[in-house]
């Protein structure tokens, strides 16, 4: 059998033999240590944040706590307080900068006090209103 009209002219041709891919030569390498140092950074930002948020909220709670504690319609109705807790999500759908929300557990009830702080120049927190609502939905203005 003649197969002499299959090949073209000069012999048959053949593909030449498989090569693997070459390697980028540790381009590879560098972007993943890039991409690692960076989401160390992200979260590292994240959490920094996070706790300087988690510490100012305590602070400020504290102090107003130690403000409100003695008052006598608080002694009323919560009693000793077990917990003084800023609520983020409720102070931040309240108008007004300066305005947080707190929710208060104690010996005798719980209640949510609304109060109106500024910080004075010495750093304490000075309350300008604070508003007490016991779960009964009464209100108790705590200071005018």
């Amino acid at each position: 059998m003649d197969t002499s009209w299959n090949n073209p002219p000069g012999g048959p041709s053949f593909p030449p033999p498989y090569e693997p891919p070459q390697r980028g030569g540790g381009c590879g390498k560098v972007a993943i240590l890039l991409a690692i140092v960076g989401a160390a950074g992200v979260l590292g930002t994240i959490g920094c944040c996070g706790g300087l948020m988690f510490w100012f909220k305590g602070e400020m709670s504290n102090e107003i706590q130690f403000q409100l504690e003695g008052h006598p319609a608080v002694q009323e109705h919560v009693g000793e307080i077990r917990s003084f807790d800023m609520d983020i999500m409720a102070s931040g759908a309240v108008d007004g900068e300066d305005v947080w929300v707190y929710d208060v557990e104690g010996t005798k009830g719980k209640a949510i006090i609304t109060a109106e702080h500024i910080t004075a120049a010495d750093g304490s927190e000075e309350i300008i209103s604070a508003r007490m609502r016991l779960p009964s939905g009464e209100t108790v203005e705590l200071v005018p």
